[in-house]
Protein backbone atom coordinates (compact mmCIF):
# COMPACT_ATOMS: atom_id res chain seq x y z
CA UNK A 1 0.00 0.00 0.00
CA UNK A 2 1.20 3.41 -0.88
CA UNK A 3 0.81 5.91 2.10
CA UNK A 4 1.74 10.25 1.01
CA UNK A 5 0.49 13.24 2.52
CA UNK A 6 0.49 12.76 6.10
CA UNK A 7 2.62 10.80 8.56
CA UNK A 8 1.26 6.91 8.03
CA UNK A 9 2.58 6.11 11.67
CA UNK A 10 -0.65 5.39 13.16
CA UNK A 11 -1.66 3.20 10.48
CA UNK A 12 2.04 1.13 9.77
CA UNK A 13 1.62 -1.70 12.75
CA UNK A 14 -2.14 -2.43 11.32
CA UNK A 15 -1.10 -2.93 8.05
CA UNK A 16 2.55 -4.98 8.80
CA UNK A 17 -0.01 -6.72 11.14
CA UNK A 18 -2.19 -7.95 7.73
CA UNK A 19 1.05 -8.43 5.97
CA UNK A 20 1.02 -5.30 3.56
CA UNK A 21 3.99 -3.44 3.15
CA UNK A 22 3.93 -0.27 3.34
CA UNK A 23 5.53 2.22 0.45
CA UNK A 24 5.80 5.93 1.52
CA UNK A 25 5.46 8.89 -0.65
CA UNK A 26 7.03 12.02 0.19
CA UNK A 27 8.44 15.34 -1.11
CA UNK A 28 11.60 15.98 0.80
CA UNK A 29 13.98 13.59 2.46
CA UNK A 30 13.68 14.92 6.23
CA UNK A 31 10.44 13.32 5.92
CA UNK A 32 11.65 10.23 3.98
CA UNK A 33 14.69 9.89 6.86
CA UNK A 34 11.01 10.38 9.65
CA UNK A 35 9.27 7.60 7.43
CA UNK A 36 11.94 5.19 7.92
CA UNK A 37 12.46 5.47 11.41
CA UNK A 38 8.47 4.88 12.02
CA UNK A 39 9.22 1.48 9.76
CA UNK A 40 7.55 1.70 6.26
CA UNK A 41 9.39 -0.96 3.82
CA UNK A 42 9.89 1.24 1.31
CA UNK A 43 10.18 5.12 0.31
CA UNK A 44 9.23 7.13 -3.08
CA UNK A 45 11.00 10.55 -3.13
CA UNK A 46 9.49 12.99 -5.57
CA UNK A 47 11.77 15.87 -7.09
CA UNK A 48 10.35 19.68 -8.15
CA UNK A 49 9.85 18.24 -10.96
CA UNK A 50 6.77 15.58 -10.64
CA UNK A 51 3.64 16.66 -11.34
CA UNK A 52 1.23 16.64 -8.39
CA UNK A 53 2.50 17.60 -5.10
CA UNK A 54 6.26 18.83 -4.94
CA UNK A 55 6.17 20.23 -1.44
CA UNK A 56 7.09 23.07 -0.29
CA UNK A 57 11.17 23.24 -0.55
CA UNK A 58 11.20 22.55 -4.05
CA UNK A 59 14.45 20.38 -4.13
CA UNK A 60 15.42 19.00 -7.72
CA UNK A 61 14.91 15.09 -8.28
CA UNK A 62 18.80 14.66 -9.45
CA UNK A 63 20.13 16.24 -5.12
CA UNK A 64 17.16 14.75 -3.76
CA UNK A 65 18.36 10.87 -5.17
CA UNK A 66 21.71 11.48 -4.03
CA UNK A 67 20.47 12.59 -0.62
CA UNK A 68 18.20 10.22 -0.28
CA UNK A 69 20.18 7.21 -1.47
CA UNK A 70 23.22 8.74 1.29
CA UNK A 71 20.36 8.61 4.17
CA UNK A 72 18.07 5.68 3.42
CA UNK A 73 18.68 2.24 4.24
CA UNK A 74 15.13 1.22 3.62
CA UNK A 75 14.77 0.66 -0.77
CA UNK A 76 13.80 3.81 -2.27
CA UNK A 77 12.44 5.27 -5.84
CA UNK A 78 12.68 7.97 -7.00
CA UNK A 79 10.10 10.21 -9.29
CA UNK A 80 9.86 13.56 -10.28
CA UNK A 81 11.05 14.05 -14.37
CA UNK A 82 12.11 10.40 -14.86
CA UNK A 83 10.69 10.50 -18.60
CA UNK A 84 13.46 8.20 -20.38
CA UNK A 85 15.23 5.25 -20.05
CA UNK A 86 18.45 7.04 -19.43
CA UNK A 87 16.47 8.87 -16.92
CA UNK A 88 16.18 5.44 -14.99
CA UNK A 89 19.97 4.38 -15.02
CA UNK A 90 20.76 7.78 -13.75
CA UNK A 91 18.03 7.67 -10.91
CA UNK A 92 20.08 4.03 -10.16
CA UNK A 93 23.24 5.53 -10.80
CA UNK A 94 22.68 7.79 -8.06
CA UNK A 95 21.71 5.14 -6.06
CA UNK A 96 18.07 4.56 -6.21
CA UNK A 97 16.77 1.37 -6.31
CA UNK A 98 14.15 2.23 -9.30
CA UNK A 99 11.83 4.98 -10.08
CA UNK A 100 8.39 5.62 -10.60
CA UNK A 101 6.63 7.25 -13.90
CA UNK A 102 3.82 9.01 -13.85
CA UNK A 103 3.40 11.97 -16.44
CA UNK A 104 5.14 9.62 -19.16
CA UNK A 105 2.24 7.14 -19.15
CA UNK A 106 -0.33 9.77 -19.30
CA UNK A 107 -0.31 9.14 -23.00
CA UNK A 108 -1.07 5.65 -22.81
CA UNK A 109 -3.74 3.98 -24.60
CA UNK A 110 -5.33 2.64 -21.58
CA UNK A 111 -5.71 5.68 -19.99
CA UNK A 112 -9.12 6.22 -19.91
CA UNK A 113 -9.18 9.94 -20.70
CA UNK A 114 -10.26 11.84 -23.62
CA UNK A 115 -7.67 11.76 -26.67
CA UNK A 116 -8.20 15.35 -26.99
CA UNK A 117 -6.27 15.67 -23.76
CA UNK A 118 -3.55 13.45 -24.72
CA UNK A 119 -3.13 15.12 -27.61
CA UNK A 120 -2.84 18.52 -26.01
CA UNK A 121 -0.20 16.50 -23.66
CA UNK A 122 1.91 15.90 -27.03
CA UNK A 123 2.05 19.42 -28.22
CA UNK A 124 3.35 20.53 -24.47
CA UNK A 125 6.77 20.66 -23.34
CA UNK A 126 9.08 21.16 -20.17
CA UNK A 127 7.72 24.64 -20.15
CA UNK A 128 4.03 24.33 -19.94
CA UNK A 129 3.50 23.51 -16.25
CA UNK A 130 3.16 25.56 -13.52
CA UNK A 131 2.70 25.99 -9.45
CA UNK A 132 -0.61 26.89 -7.82
CA UNK A 133 -1.63 26.68 -4.20
CA UNK A 134 1.39 27.28 -2.50
CA UNK A 135 -0.35 29.86 -0.04
CA UNK A 136 -2.12 26.78 0.77
CA UNK A 137 1.13 25.02 1.58
CA UNK A 138 0.00 21.85 -0.47
CA UNK A 139 2.20 23.14 -4.03
CA UNK A 140 0.63 21.68 -7.23
CA UNK A 141 2.39 21.26 -10.52
CA UNK A 142 -0.47 20.92 -13.27
CA UNK A 143 -0.64 22.46 -17.15
CA UNK A 144 -1.15 26.06 -17.41
CA UNK A 145 -4.38 26.43 -18.33
CA UNK A 146 -7.15 28.88 -17.89
CA UNK A 147 -7.74 27.94 -14.57
CA UNK A 148 -4.57 27.58 -13.41
CA UNK A 149 -3.64 31.63 -14.40
CA UNK A 150 -6.93 32.42 -12.63
CA UNK A 151 -5.80 30.64 -9.20
CA UNK A 152 -2.56 32.44 -9.43
CA UNK A 153 -4.36 35.31 -9.86
CA UNK A 154 -6.56 34.59 -6.76
CA UNK A 155 -3.87 33.20 -4.43
CA UNK A 156 -1.93 37.14 -5.20
CA UNK A 157 -5.08 38.83 -4.45
CA UNK A 158 -6.64 36.41 -1.76
CA UNK A 159 -4.10 34.18 -0.31
CA UNK A 160 -4.59 30.93 0.99
CA UNK A 161 -8.19 30.84 0.85
CA UNK A 162 -9.44 27.50 -0.12
CA UNK A 163 -13.56 28.39 0.01
CA UNK A 164 -12.56 30.59 -3.12
CA UNK A 165 -9.74 28.32 -4.89
CA UNK A 166 -12.57 25.43 -4.73
CA UNK A 167 -14.41 25.75 -7.40
CA UNK A 168 -11.45 26.25 -9.44
CA UNK A 169 -9.38 23.26 -8.42
CA UNK A 170 -11.90 20.72 -6.83
CA UNK A 171 -11.49 17.10 -8.94
CA UNK A 172 -15.12 17.53 -10.66
CA UNK A 173 -13.70 20.12 -12.55
CA UNK A 174 -10.63 18.20 -13.66
CA UNK A 175 -12.23 15.27 -14.34
CA UNK A 176 -14.65 16.95 -17.00
CA UNK A 177 -11.31 18.29 -18.59
CA UNK A 178 -10.28 14.63 -18.46
CA UNK A 179 -13.76 13.47 -20.04
CA UNK A 180 -14.62 16.07 -22.89
CA UNK A 181 -10.42 16.70 -23.79
CA UNK A 182 -11.30 20.48 -22.34
CA UNK A 183 -7.67 21.26 -20.96
CA UNK A 184 -8.68 25.13 -20.52
CA UNK A 185 -9.83 23.96 -17.40
CA UNK A 186 -8.93 22.28 -14.17
CA UNK A 187 -5.95 22.02 -12.11
CA UNK A 188 -4.57 19.23 -13.98
CA UNK A 189 -1.79 17.53 -12.14
CA UNK A 190 1.44 17.09 -14.64
CA UNK A 191 5.03 16.51 -14.70
CA UNK A 192 7.90 18.69 -16.50
CA UNK A 193 8.70 15.25 -18.29
CA UNK A 194 5.19 15.75 -20.10
CA UNK A 195 8.17 16.67 -22.84
CA UNK A 196 9.09 13.39 -23.38
CA UNK A 197 5.27 12.60 -23.83
CA UNK A 198 5.52 12.19 -27.95
CA UNK A 199 2.43 10.19 -28.92
CA UNK A 200 -0.17 8.33 -27.98
CA UNK A 201 0.73 4.31 -28.10
CA UNK A 202 -0.52 1.19 -25.98
CA UNK A 203 1.71 1.18 -22.44
CA UNK A 204 3.69 -1.73 -23.51
CA UNK A 205 5.20 0.06 -26.36
CA UNK A 206 6.08 3.23 -24.07
CA UNK A 207 7.79 0.68 -21.46
CA UNK A 208 9.92 -1.04 -24.62
CA UNK A 209 10.94 2.11 -25.64
CA UNK A 210 12.05 3.12 -22.11
CA UNK A 211 13.86 -0.17 -21.73
CA UNK A 212 15.57 0.51 -25.16
CA UNK A 213 16.75 3.40 -23.85
CA UNK A 214 18.00 2.57 -20.66
CA UNK A 215 19.68 0.22 -22.75
CA UNK A 216 21.44 2.78 -25.13
CA UNK A 217 21.87 4.47 -21.98
CA UNK A 218 24.05 1.99 -20.66
CA UNK A 219 26.11 0.87 -23.56
CA UNK A 220 27.17 4.75 -23.90
CA UNK A 221 28.24 4.14 -20.33
CA UNK A 222 30.17 0.88 -21.29
CA UNK A 223 32.32 3.00 -24.06
CA UNK A 224 32.83 5.96 -21.75
CA UNK A 225 33.98 2.75 -19.25
CA UNK A 226 35.98 1.42 -21.69
CA UNK A 227 37.99 5.16 -23.05
CA UNK A 228 38.20 6.08 -19.16
CA UNK A 229 40.40 2.97 -18.08
CA UNK A 230 42.42 2.75 -21.50
CA UNK A 231 43.01 6.62 -20.76
CA UNK A 232 44.14 6.04 -17.28
CA UNK A 233 46.32 3.25 -18.33
CA UNK A 234 48.00 5.44 -21.00
CA UNK A 235 48.33 8.03 -18.07
CA UNK A 236 49.85 5.44 -15.67
CA UNK A 237 52.29 4.24 -17.66
CA UNK A 238 53.69 7.83 -18.82
CA UNK A 239 54.17 8.57 -15.20
CA UNK A 240 55.96 5.15 -14.67
CA UNK A 241 53.35 4.47 -12.23
CA UNK A 242 53.37 1.00 -10.78
CA UNK A 243 50.64 -1.65 -9.59
CA UNK A 244 47.91 -0.42 -11.87
CA UNK A 245 44.66 -2.09 -11.57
Amino acid sequence: METAGRNPEAYVPRLHDAGIKVLHKVPSVKYARKAQSIGVDAITVVGAECGGHPGMEMVGTMVQAAVAARDLSVPLLVAGGIGTGAHIVAAIALGADGVAIGTRFLVAEEVWAHRKYKERLIQADETHTTLVLSSLRNTLRALRNETTDKVEKLELENGGDLAMLMPHISGKVGRKAYETGDTSIGALSLGQSVTFADRIEPLAAIVERLVDEAQRAMRRLDTLYVELTQRAHVFCINCFCVGFR
